[in-house]
């Protein structure tokens, strides 16, 4: 056991523990946080003291968690990573022949449907949360589309038993979607791009190249599909009910 004088009154006890189970890499964060401390006793009381050595350790450990975060991820499992910005907007979408996306709460799809004065009220309601790329720069908008009031979310994805993507309305807990960090979550992201007057398509970011698309038939479900299906509508416009569910994080721009 050895003690060093910080300033009056007040010693740091240090012991030397054979078989420390953090070895030399935990000695190394208190040199560290001595280090930062020198000619800093000037401070006026003992829990400014106490309050300096633990955030200078805690910056320390928490410096050492991003650095095995990093380490075991890898960069390439960096480079997917989207974390959840602004606010949570509601929204309703119809496609270009102006049919509107209604749920069957029954089969748990979508379908496009011409609906009829007194009808709207079968619109459905969608939530949509922007996002932004932690590391990498991408081609568009991030955005996941939820059903408003409900803890179901459009995913896509492409199943074992099957050769294309399948659109799903899937139950997720919403705090689980503040940072989107594996490939098998990306199923819930879609890139979205808005060119001339309301023409926005969605694009799944785990199966690229196909989107989220009508029939041109009334009745249908709601598919993916690629842009070169004549049989397919892939462009919505999107009706922003201008509700602001909540912040989850400060707005930010998108690069």
């Amino acid at each position: 056991m050895g003690a060093c004088l910080l300033t009056k009154g007040m010693s740091l006890d240090l012991e030397l523990l054979p078989y420390c189970s953090g070895g030399m890499k935990k000695a190394a964060h208190l040199v560290i946080a001595l280090r930062r401390m020198k000619n800093t006793f000037q401070l006026s009381n003992h829990t400014d003291i106490q309050n300096m050595i633990t955030d200078n350790l805690f910056e320390e450990h928490v410096m050492e968690q991003i650095q095995d975060c990093v380490e075991t991820l890898g960069s390439n499992r960096l480079k997917g990573m989207f974390r959840r910005m602004g606010s949570i907007h509601e929204c309703s979408l119809s496609d270009k022949d102006q049919k509107s996306l209604v749920r069957y709460s029954e089969t748990m799809t979508l379908h496009a449907a011409t609906l009829q004065g007194g009808n709207n009220h079968q619109t459905a309601k969608f939530k949509l949360c922007r996002y932004v790329s932690i590391i990498e720069t991408v081609p568009a908008q991030p955005v996941v589309l939820g059903i408003a009031n409900t803890d179901l979310y459009l995913s896509c994805s492409v199943p074992t038993d099957k050769n294309t993507p399948v659109l799903l309305l899937e139950p997720c807990v919403e705090h689980q979607l503040n940072i989107i960090s594996t490939d098998a979550d990306q199923r819930f992201l879609f890139y979205r791009r808005t060119t001339g007057r309301s023409q926005t398509t969605f694009e799944s970011v785990q199966c690229r190249n196909w989107f989220l698309s009508t029939s041109v038939d009334p009745q249908q479900p709601i598919e993916m599909c690629q842009k070169q299906d004549v049989e397919k509508l892939t462009t919505f416009e999107v009706r922003n009910y201008n509700t602001q569910l909540y912040t989850p994080f400060p707005t930010e721009s998108m690069y």
